[in-house]
């Protein structure tokens, strides 16, 4: 990442998490303040970050978590029987998460992965994303190669990720695309047991890494 002050990883994240500050303050508590069209392509999303993972009995770990949608997919799927962290740097969305979640096995932090990692050390089985690198900062490759290594470094079975694709007609200037290539290039120097899909209707692809 840039090493200047005004391109310092830290202030970028501020100016990322002050973006959903703000776009929360016009659009309330909605799948659009979180930057997607409708929940049918927001939980097609989540089925493909669990294509081949069953999180019964699990701690899920969320990562950029937002309005802490995955967690009310999962409990339509597995009931109670998980357990969902759900972390986020837009203090508006964690506090809107929290008043809407109020069950037992769910918890949010207004934190980034590293510090979470630092001051809430837990046992997580299996940590994921969903669009929150998409978000265009300085370096986003060097930021989502770093995150995907944290994220699976702490989690006992793996992680599950995905990116807007770089295969596409247009690009809005906010977004960062990715290329597949070499998001497996990162992958593979973690894992050799990992998944890519692509076989969906969304101009993106996600991974899967396991241990």
């Amino acid at each position: 990442m840039v090493k200047s002050a005004e391109g310092s990883l830290e202030v970028q994240l501020e100016k990322v998490a002050k973006f959903y500050n703000d776009r929360f303050a016009i659009e309330g508590h909605s799948v659009k303040s979180v930057g997607w069209k409708d929940q049918a392509s927001q939980f097609l999303r989540f089925d493909m970050l669990f294509r081949d993972y069953d999180a019964t009995g699990k701690t899920i770990l969320d990562v950029g978590c937002g309005l802490g949608d995955l967690y009310t997919f999962l409990s339509q799927k597995y009931g109670d029987t998980f357990h969902y962290i759900g972390i986020d740097i837009s203090e508006s969305l964690i506090q809107s998460a929290k008043e809407k979640h109020r069950a037992q096995n769910c918890e949010f932090f207004h934190s980034d992965i590293s510090s979470f990692v630092r001051q809430q050390p837990r046992s997580i089985d299996y940590a994921v994303e969903s669009g929150m690198l998409s978000f265009k900062i300085d370096d986003n490759e060097a930021y989502a190669k770093a995150v995907m290594t944290e994220m699976f470094m702490i989690a006992n079975d793996g992680a599950s990720l995905n990116f807007l694709s770089d295969q596409v007609d247009y690009q809005l200037d906010k977004n960062f695309h990715y290329d597949a290539c070499k998001v497996l290039a990162w992958v593979k120097g973690m894992t050799r047991n990992f998944n890519l899909y692509q076989d969906y209707p969304l101009w993106e692809f996600t991974v899967s890494l396991r241990k």
